[in-house]
């Protein structure tokens, strides 16, 4: 049995080792709202139902270039966020919608895709 640390492998080697890990990699479509009202999504390869009982999803939002994803500022300035499964007639604005864009500008416009309303929460 072959063992290491991450420190070992450096941080490309473990990035695919651990995306390699879970296959096939559904994409979780992550939907926030910020305190201006603006909404967010995003898509992550790193989120997974973990528990039921009360129902939990979670999803993984790092940090890019030294700043938290706006995923992560929203929900936690919200409690909320909404998760939808990317298929294969939505993969290109999947894609799209992982855009490094300015926090605050729409994902929805840029993937030219329309934000629906939830039923419970403010999130998309």
């Amino acid at each position: 049995m072959a063992t290491f640390t991450p420190a070992e492998i450096g941080h490309t080697d473990a990035y695919k080792l651990m995306t390699g890990l879970v296959i096939p990699r559904p994409i979780g479509w992550i939907g926030t709202i910020d305190d201006q009202d603006r909404p967010n999504l995003a898509p992550y390869s790193f989120f997974q139902c973990v528990a039921t009982n009360p129902p939990v999803v979670l999803f993984s939002a790092g940090i890019s270039d030294g700043h938290e994803k706006d995923s992560l500022v929203n929900t936690r300035a919200t409690g909320e966020f909404t998760c939808n499964l990317v298929d294969m007639a939505t993969v290109e604005a999947m894609n799209q919608s992982a855009a490094e864009l300015d926090r605050g500008e729409s994902e929805f416009d840029f993937a030219g895709l329309t934000p629906l309303a939830s039923e419970s929460i403010a999130a998309p």
